[in-house]
């Protein structure tokens, strides 16, 4: 009897031990789960300081930018568009620095992801365009509230509808040059040796209601 008492007791014991072992466990993995997620933001959302940085003045002979059709999609919150490959068809580029970088995809933030001088803007648009030899050039444009943007309008009630890994074709081209400031004054900085960023200082504008629709994502 008393043997029986006393291995119950071992077995309560180790069930005691295993049962905040577990729990430790779970604690841990949450907790770098949540200090993942936090470095992933932060690594995500940057700033970008003016000693970083180099003043410079883009041409409209350097941005050969074509009204295109795209293939509209979303996910988590981001809005991407990725041109529609046609043949025989002039796509959007940019002649700099002794390279052709063609236009690749464009993605849209809601607010934006990185701060310049550390200002947050209500969105930001990213022209991500690659060269041949595999050097990448990031082309931002801020967004600001004002009037109305028509080369996204209908992107932005596209967006209102848009799924989780649905795709949907404009049925207007889409002007790439509506997506710049017509100030072509600008800051380069290297994020790598194959990663070029150009930003650009003069924000454009979407109408309120533009907003609306690209922040109704989820």
């Amino acid at each position: 009897m008393v043997g029986l008492k006393r291995r119950e007791c071992e077995g309560m014991k180790k069930k005691y031990f295993l049962g905040i072992g577990l729990a430790v466990l779970v604690v841990l993995v949450v907790g770098a789960l949540i200090w993942s997620a936090q470095q992933n933001k932060n690594a995500k959302e940057t700033t970008i300081h003016q000693n970083d940085v180099k003043q410079i003045k883009l041409t409209r002979d350097e941005l050969k930018f074509q009204p295109d059709f795209f293939e509209v999609s979303r996910s988590k919150g981001t809005l991407c568009l990725t041109p529609v490959k046609a043949e025989h068809k002039k796509e959007s580029e940019v002649f700099y620095q002794k390279q052709n970088y063609k236009l690749k995809k464009i993605q849209l933030f809601f607010p934006s992801k990185k701060l310049l001088k550390d200002k947050k803007y209500p969105g930001e648009i990213r022209m991500q365009h690659q060269a041949k030899s595999g050097d990448k050039l990031t082309i931002v444009s801020y967004v600001e509230r004002g009037k109305e943007n028509f080369a996204l309008k209908e992107t932005s009630e596209i967006a209102k509808k848009l799924k989780n890994n649905e795709e949907i074709k404009t049925r207007d081209p889409i002007s790439t040059l509506a997506l710049i400031s017509e100030d072509y004054r600008v800051v380069q900085y290297k994020q790598s040796e194959k990663q070029l960023y150009i930003v650009f200082k003069q924000p454009i504008m979407l109408s309120q209601k533009e907003f609306d629709s690209f922040k109704s994502m989820k």
